[in-house]
């Protein structure tokens, strides 16, 4: 039954000559819609101002994109050593 009306709204389609069904393009653009809704920043705000009382350091944000992590966002209390370049 779930396949049936996954088939229907186009998330499913059914291989040539067989009882199998594999998943379509309009899933994965579905998918993509809710990623893009998610701030991940503002999800994870509450969390690192849990982490920072409890853990005096810096709590950065990221995430993983074809083999590299990305920062996205960093909470300094103050207390951390930190660097950066001059030019």
């Amino acid at each position: 039954m779930c396949v049936i009306t996954l088939a229907g709204y186009g998330y499913l389609e059914q291989v040539p000559g067989s009882r199998k069904y594999r998943l379509v393009i309009g899933l994965f653009e579905m998918g993509n819609l809710v990623l893009f809704r998610i701030d991940i920043r503002n999800e994870a705000k509450d969390l690192c101002a849990f982490l920072t009382p409890k853990y005096p350091a810096a709590v950065h944000t990221a995430t993983h994109s074809v083999g590299e992590v990305i920062c996205v966002d960093k909470l300094d209390v103050g207390l951390s050593l930190s660097s950066s370049i001059v030019k």
